[in-house]
């Protein structure tokens, strides 16, 4: 797993102290086990209805789970892009 990967570990962490497999998590959140693997992996990074979903399931806030606490702020362009996010917006909405 990238180290840098801090959603992927997130994700995972959570799937693991729900005590749900790779496999079971994909059938309860009808998200693919390919997908949930390569968001673990840090391969993709999941857009924000697949996030959302996660969050739902794994009881956390969307902010925590997507790592947009996470999210550089040094530009205004940053500081919108953080904040359409935690919201739960999409970059297109905006």
């Amino acid at each position: 797993m990238n180290k840098n990967n801090v959603r992927g570990l997130r994700i995972r962490t959570a799937r693991l102290k729900k005590g749900y497999s790779l496999r079971q998590l994909a059938e309860i959140s009808n998200i693919s086990q390919v997908c949930l693997t390569n968001i673990e992996l840090g391969s993709t990074s999941g857009n924000i209805k697949v996030l959302s979903k996660l969050a739902n399931i794994l009881d956390l806030s969307l902010i925590y789970l997507g790592a947009f606490d996470l999210l550089p702020e040094d530009t205004i362009q940053q500081q919108l892009e953080k904040a359409i996010l935690i919201h739960g917006h999409f970059k297109s909405e905006a």
